[in-house]
């Protein structure tokens, strides 16, 4: 009888750690990235401070699409070390993901921006996209 509860508890053991493998395992990145469409603003684009900079997007993934990153950077030349102007996170329901939004041009100073999306899945997977665009003093 005490080599039965021990059994039984080694066998419990190991399905627990089964499962955690398999938990993990499910985590891992597929090689699949998330399909990420920008149809707003046009790459190029070039918008007059008193315009709105519209953002429509499409983001879809087979393992869902968990998480939505929007960054809108200033680009002095150097790419690095540049702190978004405009930034922000979305944690979809849905899939595939559709975002239809504006922002007032105005609220960026004149210049060159890049606008960077990246959608991220259930499985880690990143897929990224980027457009270039361009806000111009009256």
């Amino acid at each position: 009888m005490k080599y039965t509860k021990l059994a039984l508890l080694a066998s419990m053991g190991l399905l627990a750690g089964c499962e955690e493998y398999y938990a993990k395992k499910d985590a891992a990145p597929d090689g699949s990235d998330p399909y990420i469409s920008i149809s707003a603003p046009a790459q190029n684009s070039v918008f007059s401070v008193a315009q709105s900079i519209r953002l429509e997007s499409l983001l879809s993934d087979k393992d869902k699409v968990k998480e939505i990153e929007v960054q809108v950077v200033k680009l002095d030349g150097s790419t690095e070390n540049n702190q978004p102007l405009l930034s922000f996170k979305q944690f979809p329901k849905t899939n595939p993901v559709v975002i239809d939004t504006a922002f007032a041009a105005a609220a960026l100073p004149a210049g060159d921006y890049l606008l960077i999306m990246n959608g991220i899945d259930g499985r880690t997977n990143v897929g990224t996209k980027e457009v270039n665009f361009s806000v111009k003093p009256d």
